[in-house]
């Protein structure tokens, strides 16, 4: 990275921000993607003028930028933007299958994988953002992907991506009438005085895990599928939930006994805790 410096300058000036250098010269088996200057320059300014046109508003969307220039990046987001293009495993582009990378990045957070095609050519997409423009860079500790965007840090939920899916419209707008969506927010679980069905013993007497991902897996019908059924709107979905489940406290949606409550929570599994919500 460091040797091409006329065409990574804005990346290595994060990474040095950051102090992630030294990491990277470290022992180890990593894999990095790194985003050229304009790539770099392109977010900042979008992630500021995001910030921008909503500083006023009551609730501001954040996004940890307050100024279109490079120079002006905090510490803070210098570290979270060099931990999203960091893992801590090496994985060439063989290696990578649809669906998202077996390890988490040093943000702690999985990056999906899935395949497009871009002037006739194959591409592999990071986060359906970044796609690879040259890859399988071997270095002494690992491998090296040149990309065409920042691989953005996200903290989104599960909701928030459903949300963001057009054709899922009328699932997202069930998940919010009953509340569900508030349930799948959930991300790290904190365990102090609770009860988890892997937790051990240590031999210091302390009981671990202290905390556990909470990792839900979603089946969903597009708005395509419902609408075989009849379904368009929400109110549609309601009815159809009650054919099946009955009309027990049918004006609470937030409840578990509410047809439409628990036609959305046989779609969802939290594997982790291995129960249906």
């Amino acid at each position: 990275i460091l040797n091409r410096e006329e065409r990574f300058g804005s990346m290595i000036k994060i990474f040095r921000q950051a102090e992630k250098f030294g990491l990277l010269s470290t022992y180890g088996r990593y894999t990095v993607f790194v985003p050229g200057d304009s790539a770099i320059e392109a977010y900042i300014r979008k992630q500021y003028e995001i910030y921008d046109s909503t500083k006023n508003d009551p609730v501001p969307t954040w996004t940890g930028i307050t100024s279109p220039y490079l120079e002006d990046l905090s510490d803070s987001m210098a570290v979270v933007i060099s931990n999203s293009h960091i893992v801590p495993y090496k994985y060439e582009m063989a290696d990578m299958k649809e669906g998202v990378l077996d390890t988490r990045n040093y943000n702690d957070r999985y990056l999906s994988v899935s395949f497009t095609t871009v002037d006739e050519r194959f591409r592999i997409m990071i986060n359906n953002q970044a796609g690879i423009t040259e890859g399988d860079n071997l270095v002494e500790n690992g491998v090296v992907h040149l990309v065409d965007a920042v691989v953005s840090p996200s903290t989104n939920s599960l909701p928030k991506v459903i949300s963001d899916y057009p054709y899922f419209s009328i699932m997202s707008a069930a998940l919010i009438e009953t509340g569900i969506d508030e349930q799948l927010q959930k991300y790290v679980e904190l365990l102090k005085g609770k009860e988890y069905p892997y937790a051990y013993e240590s031999c210091s007497g302390g009981i671990y895990p202290l905390s556990y991902y909470a990792k839900f897996t979603a089946f969903l019908e597009p708005n395509e599928v419902f609408a075989q059924y009849g379904i368009y709107t929400l109110d549609d979905l309601k009815e159809f939930a009650q054919k099946w489940y009955g009309t027990e406290d049918v004006n609470d949606p937030t409840s578990p006994k509410n047809a439409l409550y628990k036609f959305v929570a046989y779609h969802f599994l939290n594997r982790e805790l291995n129960y249906n919500i």
